[in-house]
């Protein structure tokens, strides 16, 4: 049997799909993927919970449609249904967006182009994507196609502000990252001498690598969550939890090797739990 028909038996995703769609799905929302692959989130229509899908977009003549491989009784397309279409797409910003059923004469076209860009789904359909569209119009009544409309045609979708707290968080990393890039700086180059004494018992002979690692991980962390709390607003929690647990347990890792030296290595602690903490506070207004 073929993988892809073996993770969709009987039209439903089995237990090794459903995970690897949620990690596709956070990938989709982060907007690392390319621009058109999305993740779908819809509210379930018994639920009422979010639910989140990654879905390959495709684009005719500029107008964008999503495509149901798997065809009309799959659990998304029930739900989008019962939602009125309305739903939201994630690719590195959440765009609300209205989602319209084509009628079955206009699909071939649409299906011919998902076809092509979506090898994963070439599996569930029954002709080959450089099929005719003739052949495409005998089987678009088994595939959904729903064109991709924005809520607000007159204003393009913008990111809300900050919050007071994420604002503050935005400093912090700003703040924690370049104080990382100079100290390192500093480290390697020897402007910033250290005691010898406190290599002992640890796997380094001399400070250049200590140096480097706060360079790359400590800052690269917080550069990469201030610039994800600015443009990835679907990410910004995730990335500030991230940033703020490697502050504190490059610290923590500090305590183990040459124990407590100074007070400033108190104030990184309290900074990095600062972080954690705030990474579950509502970063942007409503």
């Amino acid at each position: 049997m073929n993988p892809q028909k073996w993770l969709y038996a009987g039209g439903h995703p089995n237990w090794l799909a459903t995970i690897l769609n949620r990690c596709s799905a956070a990938l989709h929302a982060l907007g690392i993927a390319p621009n058109y692959l999305v993740t779908l989130e819809v509210p379930g229509r018994q639920s009422g919970r979010t639910a989140t899908l990654p879905l390959v977009m495709a684009v005719v003549e500029s107008e964008r449609y999503l495509v149901s491989m798997l065809g009309p009784k799959v659990d998304w397309v029930q739900n989008v249904k019962a939602a009125g279409g309305n739903v939201t797409l994630s690719h590195g910003r959440r765009e609300k967006v209205q989602l319209e059923e084509v009628h079955t004469d206009r699909r071939a076209t649409v299906l011919k182009a998902y076809l092509k860009r979506a090898p994963g789904a070439r599996p569930h359909f029954s002709i080959d994507k450089d099929a005719p569209l003739p052949e495409f119009e005998r089987v678009a009544a088994d595939y959904p196609v729903f064109h991709v409309t924005p809520e607000n045609l007159t204003r393009p979708a913008t990111r809300a502000p900050l919050t007071l707290w994420g604002r503050i968080l935005l400093f912090l990393f700003l703040f924690i990252g370049l104080g990382a890039a100079a100290g390192s700086v500093g480290v390697m180059k020897e402007i910033m001498p250290f005691p010898e004494v406190w290599l002992q018992g640890t796997p380094f002979h001399s400070y250049f690598y200590p140096g480097l690692i706060l360079c790359l991980i400590v800052g690269g962390t917080q550069f990469a969550a201030a610039f994800i709390l600015l443009w990835h607003s679907s990410a910004s929690k995730m990335a500030s939890l991230i940033a703020g647990l490697v502050l504190t347990g490059w610290i923590v890792g500090e305590f183990r090797l040459i124990g407590f030296q100074a007070p400033i290595q108190i104030c990184f602690v309290a900074v990095g739990l600062v972080e954690v903490g705030l990474s579950f506070a509502s970063l942007r207004r409503a």
